[in-house]
């Protein structure tokens, strides 16, 4: 969770929203956290009454990583506009997109010219709280149609951010050719 906090409470606030209609829903953060973002997140959160229901695992082994955005409903990567977001890359992108699981993204970056918005991933607004909350309704209010973006994810994930497709296009580069 190195992300900017206020991603991160972003993301708490979208699922403070959300936790209200669905009562068995758990938001799971996981990795390191500094204790300022921790603190203002549980500032934010205890407000809204959904404390209880977000687990902060901390680091977990590499190993288990797999098994626990594997069994998600839905996985978030919730970017705020910022020069970090907007020149780099989130290599978790390409792991959560393995998963099949439906995915919300902010729109930061160059995550546009690959994907598109609900046909493999659903875009959110940048610092948009309300934009997050709105995506994670529509995939619980659709989950099969969601689960078919889930699938189409996996096939971009794939297509796009797989060493041997990356590699070829390289080395097709390197070469003169495209």
């Amino acid at each position: 969770m190195s992300c900017d906090r206020k991603g991160m409470i972003n993301l708490a606030d979208a699922f403070a929203t959300v936790a209200m209609r669905f009562p068995n829903l758990h938001l799971v953060l996981i990795g390191c956290i500094d204790d300022i973002a921790k603190s203002e997140i549980l500032q934010n959160i205890t407000e809204k009454g959904v404390l209880s229901r977000i687990i902060f695992t901390g680091m977990i082994p590499a190993s288990e990583v797999p098994r626990f955005i594997g069994n998600a409903k839905i996985l978030a990567l919730i970017r705020p506009a910022n020069k970090q977001a907007e020149g780099g890359f989130p290599t978790k992108l390409g792991e959560y997109l393995a998963t099949a699981v439906p995915t919300v993204v902010t729109r930061v970056g160059e995550i546009d010219d690959f994907l598109t918005d609900r046909e493999n991933v659903y875009f959110a607004v940048p610092d948009s709280t309300e934009s997050v909350s709105s995506c994670f309704f529509e995939i619980f209010d659709n989950y099969e149609d969601a689960v078919k973006i889930g699938s189409n994810g996996r096939n971009a994930a794939y297509k796009y951010f797989n060493y041997s497709s990356a590699g070829a296009s390289l080395s097709r580069f390197i070469n003169g050719g495209m």
